[in-house]
Formats: structure tokens, sequence, C-alpha cells
């Protein structure tokens, strides 16, 4: 499914909205992504690092700002690479973990996996190397919610899209 994040908005169309709603008591959520052109962008300087979710899942008996685990990603206009990241939410703690960067048009599967341990695992595999990890890091949660809704694609922390951002993303 192509996800496009028109300028001047926070969430894709409703339609991409309505494919990504629903509940997930699974505890491992895989998708591809390819990033494209549009994936390019620049922000003022203050809030350049300001990190986009893709997808992720929220828990019921809270708001997905008391705990929450996604991917999420920005431009870095430096290297000229998507940087992919851990963003959680922790007992309304927010917590940003970076985990890799890659380049514009490469093919990545995202992995969330939720343990029994008690802790959210996020790892990125190599579309173009037969699979192979290229990052992986971990948050640990100390709630013990069980049901969960899937969270998706929204641009931006206090900015919207400055044009539209679209991007390849199919459940694995």
């Amino acid at each position: 499914m192509k996800v496009i994040i028109h300028k001047n908005r926070h969430w894709p169309g409703v339609i991409t909205r309505l494919w990504q709603f629903g509940f997930n008591n699974k505890p491992t959520t895989s998708f591809d992504i390819t990033f494209n052109e549009s994936a390019r962008y620049i922000l003022p300087e203050d809030d350049r690092y300001d990190v986009n979710k893709i997808f992720g899942t929220g828990y019921f008996n809270g708001f997905h700002h008391k705990d929450s685990a996604r991917f999420g990603w920005n431009y870095n206009t430096t290297t000229n690479t998507v940087s992919l990241y851990a963003y959680c939410y922790v007992n309304g703690d927010r917590i940003i973990k970076p985990i890799c960067d890659v380049p514009v048009s490469q093919r990545v599967r995202l992995i969330i996996n939720i343990t029994m341990a008690n802790r959210y695992s996020f790892s990125v595999y190599d579309g173009t190397n037969n699979w192979h990890e290229i990052g992986t890091t971990y948050i640990e949660f100390t709630h013990n919610k069980k049901w969960r809704y899937n969270l998706g694609s929204y641009f931006g922390g206090n900015h919207k899209a400055p044009h539209n951002i679209s991007y390849k993303l199919e459940r694995k």
C-alpha cells in the first residue's frame, strides 16, 4: 500500500488510516517499507530532528501517549539517509532511541516484537541483502496491559508535512 501524507497534513488519507486501524494482540508486528525521494525534506533548525511515525501499537486503558511502541523516522540532511528510531511511551515518558540509517529507496523490514520479559524489541532488516539484520534496539516497559490497537503513520511533531510525503508499506 502506498501511504501518502499530503502537504500541510499530519496524517495520511482516510482510506490508509482505516486500513491501519484494528486490534493487534500478536506479539510481533512486521512491515516492509520503501521510502522514495519524497522522504527528503528540510524543517527549521530547532525542529529538524522531530521524529515521524510509521506504525506501532498502543494500549487500551490508557492513551497511546501513556503506553505505546512505534517505529519512527526522519530525513537526515547530513548523511542524505532516512534515520530509523524506536519511539515509545512508557508510563507517560517518551523514549526515542536511534536504530540505524538507511538509504532512500532501500527496502527494509521493520519488526516490533513484544517479549514476555516486558521489553519491546525493534529490528531492521536489509531487503537488498537477503534480509540481513542491520539494526536493533530494546526498550523496557512495566505495564501488564494486554489489549492493543494499531497505530499508523503520522508526520511531524509540531510541523506538518512540507510537501507530499509517500512511501510503500507492506504488512508481513
